[in-house]
C-alpha cells in the first residue's frame, strides 16, 4: 500500500509512522462519500442530520447553529466540505448527539415453574416439589456511538478571514448503560399430597388415615441482569491542510464515558405450598394429620445484578493533508 509519511502528520500525539491510507481513512468510508450527492451547500441554523454523509462544497454554520445527530444505528457521520463557513471566531455552533439517547434496558427473567400438587406414597402424601427458580433478568443494552469526520480544506468566517479560532462545539459524551432486567418470579411451591382415606370394618377401624404431605417451599427470585456498560464518548477525527487544522484543533470537545448501567433488581420468591389434608376418618378411625405449608426459600432471591462496566473516553485526532481529495479512491 502507498505509505503516506511525506503527506501526513498527525496531531494529538498520534504516530502514523507505518500509516497507510486504510488506516488513516477506511477505505468503506471513502467509498461511500464519494458515492454521495455533492451539494453547493449546506446551511445549518437548527438542523438534524437524515443521513450519515454531508458532502457540500461548503457547510455554513449561522450565529448560534445546532446540528444534531440522531439516534441511529449509523457507524459513522462525515461533514465533508471543501469549505467550512462561520458567522465570527466568536459567533458558537454546536454539533451534539441526541442528548434524549438511551440504552434499553433489560428484560425481566423468566417466572420459575409452578409445582403440581404431590401424589402418595403408601398411605401418606408426599411432600411437594420445591418451587422453580426465577429466570435472570436480561443484561442492560450498551449504545456505540457513530465517529465523527469532520473533513475541509478551508475554515473561513463571513468576511472570507481565516479565524485564528473558531467557537465550535462538539458534545459527543457516551450514552449511559441500561439498567439490567429484574429477576423472575421464583414458581410456587407443590401441594403436599393428601393422606389415604382410613377404612373401617366390623365394630373397629381396619386402617387409620394417611398422613397429609408437607407442602413444597417457594422458589427462589432469579438474579437480576447486569447493567449494560456505559457507552464510549465518541470520537472525533478532523482531516484537512494545516492552516484548516490549526483553527479546529481548538473546537471545545465533550467526549467523555456514560455512566455504568445499574444492576436488575432479583425477582420475588414463589409461594410456598400448602399442606396437603390428611385422610378421611369413617367412622371409629381417628389419627392422620395435616402436612406443614411450605416455607419461603432461603435464600429468597439469587441476588441482584452486577453494575455495569465503566466506558472510555473518546478521542480526538487531527490529520493533516494537503488536499481533502486525496482521500478519495481513485477514479
Amino acid at each position: 500500500m502507498q505509505n503516506f509519511i511525506d503527506d501526513y502528520a498527525v496531531l494529538d500525539d498520534v504516530s502514523i509512522q507505518s500509516a497507510s491510507m486504510d488506516e488513516l481513512f477506511p477505505p468503506e468510508i471513502a467509498k461511500a462519500v464519494a458515492n454521495a450527492e455533492r451539494i453547493k451547500i449546506f446551511n445549518v441554523s437548527d438542523e438534524t442530520l437524515e443521513q450519515p454523509i454531508v458532502r457540500a462544497d461548503r457547510i455554513v454554520f449561522e450565529s448560534g447553529a445546532k446540528l444534531r445527530i440522531p439516534e441511529s444505528n449509523w457507524p459513522y457521520v462525515v461533514l465533508w466540505a471543501d469549505e467550512l463557513l462561520f458567522a465570527s471566531p466568536q459567533a458558537r455552533a454546536t454539533i451534539y448527539r441526541d442528548l434524549e439517547w438511551e440504552a434499553q434496558d433489560g428484560s425481566s427473567g423468566a417466572a420459575g415453574a409452578n409445582k403440581p400438587t404431590a401424589g402418595r406414597s403408601g398411605r401418606h402424601g408426599r411432600r411437594g416439589d420445591q418451587g422453580g427458580p426465577g429466570g435472570t433478568g436480561k443484561p442492560g443494552a450498551s449504545v456505540e456511538l457513530p465517529e465523527l469526520y469532520i473533513i475541509t480544506n478551508k475554515v473561513v468566517v463571513q468576511d472570507g478571514s481565516v479565524p485564528d479560532f473558531v467557537n465550535l462545539k462538539i458534545l459527543v459524551p457516551g450514552v449511559d448503560g441500561g439498567t439490567g432486567g429484574a429477576g423472575g418470579r421464583g414458581g410456587n411451591g407443590g401441594a403436599g399430597g393428601p393422606g389415604l382415606r382410613g377404612a373401617s370394618g366390623g365394630i373397629g377401624c381396619r386402617r387409620g388415615p394417611g398422613n397429609g404431605g408437607h407442602g413444597g417451599d417457594g422458589g427462589p427470585g432469579g438474579r437480576g441482569g447486569d447493567g449494560g456498560a456505559g457507552g464510549d464518548g465518541g470520537d472525533v477525527v478532523y482531516f484537512g491542510p494545516q492552516a484548516a487544522i490549526d483553527v479546529l484543533q481548538f473546537s471545545g470537545v465533550v467526549n467523555i464515558p456514560g455512566e455504568p448501567g445499574n444492576a436488575g433488581q432479583p425477582g420475588p420468591h414463589g409461594n410456598p405450598g400448602k399442606g396437603g389434608p390428611r385422610g378421611a376418618r369413617p367412622g371409629p378411625c381417628g389419627g392422620g394429620r395435616r402436612g406443614r405449608n411450605g416455607s419461603i426459600p432461603s435464600p429468597a432471591n439469587l441476588g441482584r445484578g452486577n453494575i455495569g462496566e465503566a466506558g472510555s473516553k473518546g478521542s480526538t485526532t487531527a490529520y493533516i493533508v494537503k488536499k481533502i481529495d486525496d482521500l478519495l479512491p481513485a477514479t
